[in-house]
C-alpha cells in the first residue's frame, strides 16, 4: 500500500493485464484502469512478484493475457 495513499485514506483499484508465460510468470503488464495513479506502482509490483498457473492450448501450456483487478482499501 502507498505509503502516500494510506496517511491519506485514500481506497481505488487498479486493473491490470498482465502477460503470464509458459512458466506462469509475468511477462509484461499494462494497466488498463486505474481509480488512482497512486496505487498503479504498488500494484505493478505486487502482480510481478505472483506466480500463476499458465493458460493451456491443447494441454501445452502457453503464454497468455488475463486481467487482474488488485484493490486498495483504506482502514
Amino acid at each position: 500500500y502507498p505509503a502516500v495513499a494510506r496517511q491519506r485514506g485514500l481506497s481505488g483499484t487498479v486493473l491490470i493485464a498482465a502477460l503470464v508465460g509458459a512458466n506462469g510468470m509475468v511477462d509484461d503488464l499494462v494497466i488498463l484502469e486505474s481509480d488512482n495513479v497512486a496505487f498503479d506502482e504498488a500494484a505493478a509490483r505486487a502482480i510481478r512478484c505472483l506466480r500463476f498457473t499458465p493458460g493451456l492450448l491443447n494441454r501445452v501450456p502457453t503464454t497468455m493475457w488475463v486481467r487482474v483487478p488488485i484493490s486498495f482499501k483504506s482502514d
